[in-house]
């Protein structure tokens, strides 16, 4: 296995990890002005795009790729919801994100990787508020 195959493999652990953790451990993994419920989805989306180059170069089984595309699935159908709360308090008592969460650690025990926080050191945030840029 090449380290660009390790890597995306990687990113795809950490991106499941930060799915399954508790509430305030996910918030806790990015910086305050981040939408976070859209960043946990778009971290598993981006690296979901290897999926099937996972499959053909046999570092995923069919039935371990069933456990990350039913979190795909039940992403795009997150992404549809309308919430009227902030999404700290949608992660925090959305029944819908603790399905979410059951599908992650799933994944996870399907690939015998540990549910503990992930290390995103491999994202980079940019805020929109001036102030805070970096100058």
């Amino acid at each position: 296995m090449v380290k660009e195959e390790l890597s995306k493999l990687e990113m795809l652990k950490t991106a499941t990890q930060a799915l399954a953790l508790p509430f305030k451990e996910q918030i806790s993994l990015f910086p305050e002005f981040v939408h976070i419920t859209d960043e946990l989805l778009l971290n598993f989306d981006d690296v979901f795009l290897f999926i099937n180059e996972f499959l053909e170069k046999n570092l995923l089984t069919q039935g371990q790729i069933k456990f990350f595309r039913e979190i795909d699935n039940f992403s795009i159908f997150l992404t549809k919801q309308c919430y009227k709360i902030t999404p700290k308090e949608v992660l925090r008592t959305d029944i819908q994100w603790e399905k979410m969460r059951d599908l992650a650690k799933k994944a996870l025990i399907a690939m015998n990787w540990s549910l503990e926080p992930p290390r995103l050191s491999h994202l980079t945030y940019l805020s929109s508020d001036r102030k805070s840029r970096p100058k």
